[in-house]
């Protein structure tokens, strides 16, 4: 039997985004500007709601929102510590290895492998010299994290001066 698959589009002043979902979780996040697949339209808790605060620049805690997370036990490692981090909070890639056991490189492709941007804010995660990858792109890293008042501290790759409060 195949999954149910669903998909929730939520309005940006970037444009209009999209959440591939199969009613339970979250299967696939896309950024505003792009087309959404040709599936049925369905509400997935109240995740519109919350994504159009959040591109609005609002707080909007995403922590909870079911994910479908990848099978590789260090790679779901990886996106579960990453689902931790809080508004605006930054860590490098060598930090949240050191978190979860394991080398910067793994965590940058179980980052490169996420599906669920902003879900999994894996934009937080930043390199020690830069802000490295990101699925959507440097320029969506960057507007994300301005967004989050954390691009300066993302830019200089300090984790270790993480803002306080949760997402």
């Amino acid at each position: 039997m195949t999954t149910p698959r669903y998909v929730l589009t939520y309005e940006t002043p970037y444009g209009r985004g999209y959440v591939v979902h199969d009613g339970r979780r979250a299967l696939r996040v896309e950024p505003p500007g792009t087309e959404p697949p040709d599936l049925p339209e369905k509400g997935f808790l109240d995740l519109r709601e919350r994504l159009e605060r959040y591109f609005r620049g609002e707080r909007a805690d995403l922590r909870d929102v079911p994910v479908r997370l990848p099978d590789a036990p260090v790679h779901r490692a990886v996106l579960s510590e990453v689902r931790r981090l809080g508004y605006g909070e930054v860590k490098t890639y060598g930090e949240l290895a050191e978190r979860v056991g394991t080398h910067p490189r793994v965590v940058g492709r179980a980052l490169a492998r996420n599906e669920t941007p902003v879900l999994v804010p894996c934009h937080r995660v930043v390199g020690s010299r830069g802000l490295g990858g990101f699925r959507w792109g440097s320029r969506w890293k960057r507007r994300l994290l301005r967004l989050e008042g954390a691009l300066k501290r993302a830019a200089s790759g300090a984790g270790r001066s993480s803002s306080s409060g949760s997402g």
